[in-house]
């Protein structure tokens, strides 16, 4: 990152928000994206992200956010219709720009919002209609919504040279977490410094243990005076002759003069490392709300629960963010004159769908009971229609649904027909 555009930055914000409070080391270090943690560890959103459960969270929600179908659609008197000659509609399929498609803008402003709290995108529009036109996102370490000398909220961005610019409101699509004003969302990474710091704290040490073989540190003791260089001597060439960093481990050593060697590491069953790491892994999948089977942690999954924790993973994680997200873009990509009419929805059905037997008895109920067709079940299922599966049924021998309730007159019996008098004989 340029230190002149963080310190621009940083100068800014502290100039309108605080003018007359000082800068701290502390608030140069956030500036700077590292947060110190009791742990010792320093947290930001590129070294939370190397935590295997935070990149994990973070992926599978930025994943399915990204790749949920999502469309235009016009509010009627009663339902809605899908929109395809609109230009939101027809970047929302073909892509926000020339160099991204909308999973891939989807995905990184999922992962902004995640990680930073904020996730930014700039509209571009034309200069001749007011059209839509592209969408590109920025920077969420440089991105600042403030308030101008007349109040109104702008959105200031420092480029790779430390240069300001200021863009209005309308130019941008913010998303943002869980906020104190409604302006700016929380970081996760900050609030959860500890839990992550920990985390990481565990993972460092569990790399240095095993760079030194698995085996605890320890002290050589003897009852004879040494001196400092002997001590310094005796070291040097332990170390040489037994460091597992040199590539000596498991060589045989060889004590005398009353050398004695003493551990003096914890072990890791002691300090409950493999415990912590647990403990850590699912406090921050719940600081996400992800399910822990969808981060490899198996240990309450079971055949019976994971089909519920899937839907509850789409209703109580995927679901809010999703309608976060519709807000921003109806808000942004829209008129006011618009905003009425048209609307964009994402289509969360595939995630709540069950196992086939679930879905084709679902199926099943809203056939016979005149509230689905079979082409509209036929849709869902990525199939094309069938002629004549636009009538409704219901479960009467399957007859149409306008014929239910009409009772049937008997067909009209033909006339009996007439006989023809017998001939008379001629006599003889």
């Amino acid at each position: 990152m340029n230190i002149l555009s963080v310190l621009s930055s940083l100068l800014t914000r502290q100039s309108l928000e605080r003018p007359s409070t000082p800068l701290s080391g502390a608030a140069l270090l956030a500036a700077f994206g590292s947060i110190p943690s009791a742990s010792g560890t320093y947290v930001s959103p590129s070294t939370a992200l190397q935590i295997a459960a935070v990149y994990s969270c973070v992926r599978v929600i930025a994943e399915t956010i990204a790749t949920l179908p999502v469309h235009v659609y016009r509010r009627l008197p009663r339902g809605r219709e899908l929109v395809t000659d609109h230009a939101a509609a027809r970047m929302l399929d073909q892509g926000p720009n020339d160099e991204m498609s909308m999973v891939d803008l989807f995905e990184t402003l999922a992962g902004h919002v995640l990680l930073w709290g904020n996730g930014y995108a700039e509209v571009m529009r034309s200069p001749v209609d007011g059209s839509l036109k592209e969408m590109w996102p920025l920077r969420p370490d440089r991105t600042t919504p403030i308030r101008n000398s007349r109040n109104a909220l702008v959105y200031q961005s420092v480029d790779e040279n430390g240069s300001p610019t200021r863009r209005r409101s309308d130019r941008i699509l913010h998303i943002r977490g869980l906020s104190f004003d409604g302006l700016v969302g929380y970081a996760p990474v900050t609030l959860a410094r500890e839990t992550m710091g920990m985390a990481k704290a565990t993972e460092n040490y569990g790399a240095r243990f095993f760079a030194n073989d698995s085996r605890p540190g320890g002290v050589l003791q003897t009852d004879a005076q040494l001196s400092q260089e002997g001590i310094d001597r005796l070291k040097a060439s332990w170390e040489a002759a037994h460091s597992a960093a040199a590539g000596q481990s498991h060589r045989v050593a060889v004590l005398e003069q009353g050398l004695k060697w003493q551990s003096i590491g914890m072990p890791n069953d002691d300090a409950q490392w493999l415990e912590t790491r647990k403990y850590t892994r699912s406090e921050i999948a719940g600081l996400y709300r992800v399910p822990a089977h969808l981060i490899n942690d198996l240990d309450k999954a079971t055949f019976s629960n994971v089909e519920q924790l899937g839907q509850e993973f789409a209703t109580l994680c995927i679901t809010p963010w999703c309608v976060r997200l519709e807000k921003a873009l109806n808000r942004t990509l829209f008129t006011e004159a618009e905003r009425g009419s048209l609307f964009i929805r994402f289509n969360l059905g595939g995630l709540v769908r069950g196992d086939i037997a679930s879905r084709y008895q679902a199926y099943a109920t809203a056939r016979q009971n005149g509230w689905m067709s079979a082409n509209e079940i036929r849709e869902l299922e990525d199939m094309n229609p069938a002629e004549g599966g636009d009538d409704l049924m219901v479960n009467a021998a399957m007859i149409p649904i306008e014929d239910a309730g009409r009772k049937e007159t008997p067909p009209e019996q033909p006339a009996p027909a007439e006989e023809e008098p017998p001939e008379e004989e001629e006599p003889e």
